[in-house]
């Protein structure tokens, strides 16, 4: 079978989010370097959507947001209480959380997990149902049996390795179990990419990884484990929670199915991603009703939105939005992906014809994290429109896009592109061939395997 590229995807479990182009991007990368990629997903992911030149192997039965005590009581309340109670009930919540952290830990069952010599690591399922995610000592224990069975059954060996995309504490605990286990001529070379500020999330995920980087601190350091994150601002945030060595990542995105459109008499102005809140996407009603008379009556402009509505997200503000902007004459816009996320080509033709690009963008959760849409639009050569103060920000095109630190210089700003659109697009589309060249799941297959130039 020769040299094998593991891509180890527990997310994966259809066309939601970019678990799908990390994955198949990066298994064309490797094959094309003379590598044998094989494809572990959640075991819901369908056999149709996955290449059939791609071994695949949907075997895992945990992914990233494994539910736990605590949020699965919270997802029941929202949905069961009528949404102009939700801030009450967050407030309640906030006084009760002391509480019922020592309620969980009086009378929860302290649930076991298994070290790397074969005996109760106690102390660590002790140190996670402190933290009310005793639940969590399961769920890292099949993880760890699901992937050394997936391992060797098929032969995996020294000269492998094994990427994890969207790495979560539990996974990399996991894989230092192995690693202490395995006989070390047998022992592939693993790599986690951590993906998501621990600032932004909840402060259950963020106590989780503080218990998990604790425990993995006192693993023995080894050159088969290597962690890293996509921006370099998440790589020391990384670094400096952890205590662990963190190193960065380029971004895989397939450029060379992002080809040159047919010419249109309008600027396009487009929003890719499912409707959420925490993308922005309830601000567009107030953008079309600022650009109605000047720009989209006098046909200056367009819009193409994806209108793609998440099932595990209650983003109400966006969902409302969706209605309104359905109100509006149709022959302002061309919305997509409303029964079900876009298709690969599908998605990448829509970012050719894009004129615009818009990231209406949370600034505070997007502060160091990276975004699939944003790197596709500067590999188109598009100008974006992304929050100010965040990776994004920094890595716009000089004069080639534009940046906002509020709903109003939001709309300003996408104003000025458009009045000022060929300059804008000038810059943009000069600024593309560097970004393509630091940008390309080439190159992150070559850095992982230690062949970067």
């Amino acid at each position: 079978m020769g040299n094998k590229f593991y891509i180890i995807n527990n997310g994966l479990k259809d066309l939601y989010g970019h678990y799908f182009e990390t994955a198949v991007s990066v298994a064309e990368a490797a094959r094309d370097l003379g590598w044998t990629p094989l494809l572990a997903t959640h075991y819901t992911c369908p056999k149709d959507l996955v290449p059939s030149w791609l071994a695949f192997h949907p075997v895992l039965h945990t992914d990233h947001w494994m539910p736990g005590r605590l949020r699965s009581f919270k997802r029941i309340v929202r949905n069961l209480l009528p949404e102009s109670l939700h801030e009450v009930a967050r407030a309640g919540a906030r006084l009760s959380k002391n509480w019922l952290g020592k309620l969980s830990r009086n009378v929860g069952v302290l649930s076991k997990t298994f070290g790397h010599d074969g005996e109760v690591n106690s102390r660590l399922a002790l140190d996670l149902e402190q933290i009310g995610s005793g639940e969590e000592t399961a769920y890292l224990s099949l993880f760890q049996k699901e992937l050394t069975s997936l391992l060797k059954t098929t032969q995996c060996g020294p000269s492998d390795h094994v990427f994890v995309p969207t790495a979560h504490g539990r996974e990399l605990i996991a894989i230092q179990r192995m690693v202490a286990d395995w006989e070390p001529e047998r022992l592939p070379t693993f790599h986690l990419e951590f993906r998501h500020d621990l600032d932004v999330y909840g402060s259950t995920y963020r106590e989780q990884h503080r218990v998990y980087f604790q425990h993995a601190r006192e693993f023995s350091k080894s050159d088969r484990l290597r962690l890293y994150s996509d921006t370099s601002e998440l790589s020391a945030s990384f670094e400096r929670f952890s205590g662990l060595r963190f190193d960065t990542l380029p971004i895989p995105f397939r450029s060379q199915l992002i080809q040159p459109a047919p010419p249109s008499d309008q600027i396009r102005i487009s929003y890719f991603g499912d409707a959420r809140d925490e993308k922005g996407f309830y601000w567009l009603p107030d953008l079309v009703d600022s650009l109605l008379d000047n720009y989209l009556r006098s046909g200056r402009v367009s819009f193409i939105i994806q209108a793609t509505r998440s099932p595990t997200s209650h983003s109400r503000r966006s969902r409302r939005a969706l209605e309104q902007l359905w109100r509006y004459d149709s022959k302002y816009f061309r919305f997509v992906g409303e029964e079900s996320p876009l298709q690969t080509e599908e998605y990448y033709r829509l970012v050719s014809e894009t004129d615009i690009l818009l990231c209406p963008y949370d600034a505070a959760r997007y502060r160091m994290r990276s975004s699939g849409t944003f790197t596709e639009g500067i590999s188109a050569g598009v100008p974006v429109v992304c929050p100010a103060d965040t990776w994004m920000s920094t890595q716009l095109p000089p004069g080639g896009g534009e940046k906002f630190a509020d709903k109003q210089s939001f709309i300003n700003a996408v104003k000025r592109i458009c009045d000022q659109y060929p300059a804008y697009r000038e810059r943009a589309q000069k600024y593309k061939i560097a970004w393509n060249e630091c940008h390309s799941p080439t190159k992150l297959v070559r850095t992982i395997i230690g062949q970067a130039k």
